[in-house]
């Protein structure tokens, strides 16, 4: 099984009960950030010993701070979310902080990956800025 079983649902858990629609509607700026964690976390080996469903559930985490996004109760990481993807989000803490990482460095690092995030197409979420170390760290504490 590969990341992409794990987001259709985990991004319908993550737009679920947001308290906007009902049903609730896909958010393509989300979906594509994520879409661009997953691609980049494809090409890192350290990503290879994490199980998918986390590295998954830790860029919609990360996705959903960088475009401030929360839960009727204002928090990131919604009861609905850690329902559906088994994790809390301090299980979620290291493999987030390796994403934030790779995302500040994915133009150097990832130029083919970072341009075709660019395009209008994928609603230019490479140019999305990453959450500062410090900044992220306290999100956790």
């Amino acid at each position: 099984i590969n990341m992409y079983h794990f987001m259709d649902r985990f991004l319908q858990a993550s737009t679920a009960g947001d308290g906007l629609y009902w049903p609730s509607f896909p958010n393509e700026t989300l979906d594509s950030l994520v879409s661009y964690y997953l691609d980049l976390a494809l090409l890192e080996y350290e990503f290879s010993r994490s199980f998918r469903s986390q590295i998954v559930a830790s860029a919609i985490f990360l996705a959903r701070l960088v475009l401030g996004l929360r839960a009727r109760n204002g928090k990131i990481w919604s009861d609905t979310l850690q329902y559906y993807t088994g994790y809390c989000m301090t299980e979620l803490e290291d493999c987030v902080i390796k994403l934030r990482d790779l995302q500040s460095m994915a133009s150097e690092k990832y130029p083919n990956i970072f341009a075709k995030y660019c395009h209008s197409a994928y609603r230019e979420v490479a140019y999305k800025a990453a959450p500062l170390r410090e900044d992220l760290l306290n999100v956790f504490e």
